[in-house]
């Protein structure tokens, strides 16, 4: 697997991001959080996993580059159009969730795959 094709930056985390790493986030309060709404539109991807709220954490910010990501509970193909899940995992977007990545290739449940990051849009 390659490596993350982006530059990365810190962010306070919001609460323990421990085993958060390769998960959708979202800027809460100018902190760090974990996507927790199936669908909603990530700002990034949390690349590091501090132990407790304020200590600094490594985002990927969403720059059309190539990201690392989780995949959710169900497996994810090649070219599958990605959203995050309840628990900011990524999942296959279904209509109207918010497109944020695109599998670059296929992953099964809990796996690390890459994606690229697209311009944020509505699945029709």
């Amino acid at each position: 697997m390659a490596t993350r094709d982006a530059s990365a930056f810190s962010l306070p985390a919001n609460a323990d991001l421990t085993g958060k790493d390769a998960h959708f986030g979202k800027l809460t309060g100018g902190k760090v959080a974990v996507c927790s709404v199936l669908g909603e539109r990530a700002d990034f991807v949390i690349g590091s996993e501090p132990s407790a709220a304020g200590q600094a954490t490594d985002v990927y910010p969403r720059d059309g580059r190539i990201v690392e990501i989780k995949v959710g509970a169900v497996a994810v193909a090649a070219n599958d159009e990605l959203t995050p899940d309840a628990n900011g995992l990524a999942i296959t977007a279904v209509a109207t969730n918010i497109v944020t990545a695109k599998a670059l290739e296929a992953g099964n449940a809990g796996a690390v795959i890459r994606a690229l990051w697209v311009a944020a849009y509505a699945k029709p």
